[in-house]
């Protein structure tokens, strides 16, 4: 197998995975109980084949609904809270993303369960870098406005911003992503920041 450099196809997926193992040793299991309502989310890298390249690839976002009662009208990952019929917290980022966008477990693949992201307004959300090449998505209306797929070059290269805010008396830094057609910002922000600088060399903004 040839490495990062070569520009291989079949070794981008090989080095996300590689890399998505080493996350495992640091993170302890959330204690969901404590820590807000346990939810999930998918964070899908859409590639058109599995040998596709880094060029050729997206990162799939949703518009939630503005008739939710939270995070309405928020750019988010496919996902929702955990249910009792649920196995576990990826059992759930599936279920519901398949709810929200049709999005099927068969054909993906998990690279890595990414650090556990609090929101101001209780979750304590899982995160998990997945992959596909399904290209069929259709959004549910009720959950989501609608479905974007930003390309991950324009991801890294895209504006960024940060700022500092207070709500209920807890301070928060937040990233904003402004690509061309949508900003991302809040947790998903977080979410995306995490996972761009782990896996694609990405720096921040100080």
């Amino acid at each position: 197998m040839e490495n990062k450099q070569s520009g291989n196809p079949i070794s981008l997926l090989a080095r996300l995975a590689t890399l998505g193992k080493s996350f495992a040793p640091e993170l302890p299991e959330p204690r969901l109980e404590e820590a807000g309502i346990p939810a999930a989310v998918l964070a899908p890298l859409v590639l058109p084949q599995w040998d596709s390249e880094l060029k050729d690839s997206s990162l799939l976002f949703i518009k939630r609904a503005v008739s939710l009662r939270k995070h309405s009208g928020q750019m988010a990952f496919p996902g929702g809270v955990m249910e009792a019929e649920d196995e576990d917290l990826l059992s759930t980022g599936f279920r519901e993303s398949m709810e929200e966008i049709g999005l099927r477990q068969e054909g993906s693949r998990v690279l890595a369960r990414l650090p556990a992201a609090s929101t101001p307004t209780g979750f304590l959300l899982q995160p998990y870098f997945i992959a596909t090449t399904q290209k069929d998505f259709v959004a549910e209306p009720l959950e989501v406005e609608s479905i974007h797929m930003i390309s991950m070059v324009e991801l890294l290269n895209c504006p960024v911003r940060l700022e500092h805010r207070e709500w209920h008396g807890q301070k928060y830094r937040v990233i904003y992503f402004d690509t061309q057609t949508v900003c991302i910002w809040g947790v998903t922000g977080r979410i995306t920041e995490i996972l761009l600088q782990h896996f694609f060399d990405w720096t921040p903004p100080r």
